[in-house]
């Protein structure tokens, strides 16, 4: 990564906003509660930030570090995120990088007992990547748009060993966050608009061509932003949730379609999964190195989907909306266990072709899935699904962990029938909204609902190399 070039801090955000009435409900008091506030540059790609992070310990030891994810570092981000300054309620504490630089460990000044919570606060510089040249296309700077995803130091999951302190290939999903409450202040020219997890209130004008959007969100996992001056926005309503589709000039063809399938997508999965509880959801136009990518309240939808990939929009568009469900709702670990959301956000598209088209449409994806699946087995490259994402090869990734997870849940769904099927789901979100799922919890509650029968598909599918 290059070196940060110098730069003043923003003024430092206001602690203790009042996040979200979802903060009344049972346990969302014990979440962690971040305000940051970044100040871009979309002319040299420079953030400049601030952040502090509550965040409260319910561990059944002390605590004695905190630890911080710096994503922007990583190889595949092209990006310099260097923390400049970080305290400890207060006091300037002691830091380690690792990880490939990618997680800055905090040491406490003294351990923190179990229900008690804990302040850190850091100022940051981010170099952002040129988009389209470095870079995934989350990250980065070109154009007169700015895309921030992961662009601030995260506090990640942590279980019975720790820390989650792992950095996964290039081809997959790089987070396992906790839930919590955002406030965000975003500075930036006045000629942009932000496209964001959560909402933002109207802008302050700062004077000097500068705006000022203060923007809330919780309880969610992270929060991303894209800024750009020429983004061309519809926008319709589903049972009063605001859908915005933000497209690119000359693809608003695209972003009007890519609006009715969210919109309908998001109308449909609340109806088969479980309400969505936030106010927006946007769609958008980016240059990624990938079909699609999800954040909370927000997927970002490679540019290509909308010219010479069109006929492939609306497959990647209702699987990001998915992920607001597995992913966003229920959260589970992205590199350990991809699979968990993957397979549960692909096999939803077949519900939403379903639903949508009828069973001889819905075939059609299925049968893809078969013939990517198929042709893994005849190469002899057949693997478990449920492996860690670097256990694959970034060619057998989709076939593997998508398209054969997928094929799982089609066959889980044929033994226990099509109701079960549809109330296991509805459980499952019931029993891990805001948490963390595992793939042990996806198989207990499979073997609750189907019996040895969806234990033995489990073993077949998921932890076996046989063809079922």
């Amino acid at each position: 990564p290059r070196p940060s070039p110098s730069a003043s801090p923003p003024s430092a955000p206001v602690p203790g906003a009042d996040f979200s009435a979802a903060a009344d409900e049972e346990g969302l008091e014990s979440f962690p509660r971040y305000d940051l506030a970044w100040e871009v540059d979309p002319t040299s790609g420079l953030v400049a930030g601030q952040m502090i992070v509550r965040y409260p310990w319910a561990g059944p030891e002390p605590l004695s570090d905190l630890v911080l994810r710096l994503f922007p570092n990583a190889p595949a981000w092209g990006g310099t995120l260097t923390v400049t300054q970080a305290q400890i309620n207060g006091h300037p504490v002691r830091s380690t990088l690792t990880v490939e630089g990618t997680a800055l460990r905090l040491s406490l000044p003294a351990p923190l007992p179990p229900g008690q919570s804990v302040t850190a606060t850091t100022a940051f510089t981010l170099q952002l990547p040129p988009l389209g040249v470095e870079g995934n296309g989350q990250l980065g700077y070109g154009a007169g748009r700015v895309a921030l995803a992961e662009a601030y130091p995260m506090v990640p999951c942590r279980g019975a060993e720790g820390w989650w302190e792992v950095l996964g290939p290039a081809h997959g999903d790089v987070t396992c966050n906790p839930v919590a409450f955002y406030r965000v202040q975003i500075t930036a020219p006045a000629t942009m608009t932000p496209l964001t997890s959560g909402r933002c209130d109207p802008p302050l004008s700062l004077g000097g061509g500068m705006q000022r959007w203060l923007c809330t969100a919780g309880p969610v996992r992270d929060f991303a932003a894209f800024l750009g001056a020429d983004y061309q926005v519809v926008t319709t309503s589903v049972e009063g949730v605001t859908v915005r589709s933000a497209s690119l000039p000359g693809d608003e063809a695209g972003g009007r379609e890519a609006l009715d399938d969210a919109a309908y997508a998001l109308a449909l999965f609340q109806r088969r999964f479980g309400p969505y509880p936030y106010a927006e959801l946007d769609v958008v136009e980016g240059p990624l190195d990938r079909a699609g990518m999800e954040y909370p309240g927000l997927v970002l939808i490679q540019a290509a989907y909308y010219g010479e990939k069109r006929e492939g929009l609306e497959p990647i568009v209702v699987h990001e909306v998915a992920h607001q469900w597995w992913y966003g709702l229920v959260g589970n670990d992205q590199v350990n266990a991809p699979w968990l959301d993957e397979a549960l956000a692909e096999f939803s598209t077949l519900l939403y072709y379903e639903d949508r088209y009828g069973e001889e449409e819905a075939g059609l994806i299925e049968e893809s899935w078969r013939q990517s699946y198929e042709a893994v087995v005849a190469a002899g490259q057949d693997r478990p699904v449920g492996l860690p994402a670097d256990a694959y090869p970034q060619e057998l990734y989709g076939p593997l962990v998508y398209r054969k997870g997928a094929l799982f849940l089609v066959a889980l769904r044929e033994t226990i029938g099509d109701d079960a099927f549809e109330a296991l789901l509805r459980q499952y979100l019931v029993q891990h909204r805001y948490g963390l799922a595992t793939p042990e919890d996806f198989r207990t509650l499979i073997e609750g609902r189907g019996g040895p029968a969806a234990g033995d598909l489990y073993e077949a599918w998921i932890l076996g190399t046989r063809h079922p």
